[in-house]
């Protein structure tokens, strides 16, 4: 009776969660490196992509070598496939507000997807997800 009852219930737990998960599309490893033209990297930049969809999918901030695992469900797992705009913001200011902003200074252009002018395109191939992105200070 007791190895029936286990399995009717490993049975009705199959029913009820097979299938009822959201299929999410798989991201790909990407990095995105931050520099000022003198290839001076920008550390603590804000990186976010967005889908040709206009999906919001992809988030990183710039380590101190200006470089950037992008997350999309979760930490550095990388960016959906296909075309994406991309915003570059500074890092947020954290402290007193009284205190003047010390940190790396980025142009206001770049932290708008119709203004930054950057787009890359994540492919398969991770080899192919490495894009360079040079800023200008304010």
């Amino acid at each position: 009776m007791v190895s029936l009852r286990l399995k009717w219930s490993a049975a009705l737990l199959l029913l009820t969660t097979g299938g009822c998960g959201e299929s999410r599309p798989t991201p790909y490893p990407a990095t995105v490196t931050i520099t000022y033209a003198a290839t001076k990297p920008v550390p603590g930049a804000q990186v976010v992509l967005m889908s040709a969809e206009g999906n919001v999918s992809v988030r990183g901030s710039a380590r101190e070598d200006g470089s950037c695992s992008l997350t999309t469900y979760q930490p550095n797992d990388g960016a959906l496939l296909g075309k994406h705009k991309v915003l570059v913001a500074q890092p947020p200011h954290i402290g007193d507000p009284d205190v003047p902003y010390k940190g790396p200074k980025i142009a206001s252009k770049f932290a708008n997807f119709a203004s930054s002018g950057f787009e890359v395109e994540v492919t398969d191939d991770p080899a192919k997800n490495k894009f360079a992105l040079v800023v200008t200070p304010r």
